[in-house]
């Protein structure tokens, strides 16, 4: 016999707030940097993401996809354009930017 789940109290009701509707595009790549025969070359991209549209990054480990992701968050990436207002939340794949003693909440807040 299987016991019935009894909702679990422990978890106070939050939301998380939503920025504002935005429109257009909101991440916009003409060019990125890639190593080619063990050298930095700029590579001309026409990347356009408007809301609800995804990009696949993929590729074998090591060639860089995390710190591309970093750098575009971080707005160090020459030719990747994050449209005012548009706010990204991330964290590292391996969490050293986490604050374990954090609520989720908390955590997801800083994010955004």
């Amino acid at each position: 016999m299987v016991d019935n789940r009894r909702e679990d109290k422990a978890i106070k009701p939050f939301t998380i707030p939503i920025q504002d509707d935005i429109g257009g595009v909101l991440l916009e790549i003409d060019s990125v940097h890639i190593i080619e025969n063990d050298e930095v070359v700029e590579r001309s991209e026409d990347i356009k993401l408007r809301k609800n549209e995804h990009m696949l990054l993929a590729g074998p480990n090591g060639i860089g996809k995390s710190t591309l992701l970093q750098k575009i968050v971080s707005g160090e990436e020459d030719g990747v354009k994050v449209t005012p207002g548009v706010t990204i939340g991330y964290y590292r794949q391996d969490f050293s930017n986490l604050d374990f003693n954090q609520t989720v909440y908390d955590c997801l807040t800083e994010a955004a």
